[in-house]
């Protein structure tokens, strides 16, 4: 079992290596890391971790605010 910081870093590092654009894909690619998540957590967690969605020419994914935002939200 992960601590919610490690589960917190995990949810970090996916967004920002791989192109996800929704919460099943998330989980899935979670899932294939070894950790088992429910949806409402997940959804605390990207609200906590401040991930928002824009969309990229592709459709819309994930993306994890700057700097800027991070500190605004402190």
């Amino acid at each position: 079992m992960k601590t919610k910081d490690e589960r917190l870093n995990l949810i970090r590092s996916i967004i920002s290596h791989e192109r996800v654009s929704n919460q099943d894909e998330l989980i899935q690619l979670l899932k294939n890391e070894g950790l088992t998540v429910a949806q409402a957590t997940l959804s605390r967690d990207l609200r906590e971790l401040g991930i928002s969605k824009s969309h990229d020419g592709l459709g819309y994914r994930f993306r994890l605010p700057t700097s800027s935002e991070s500190s605004a939200t402190l």
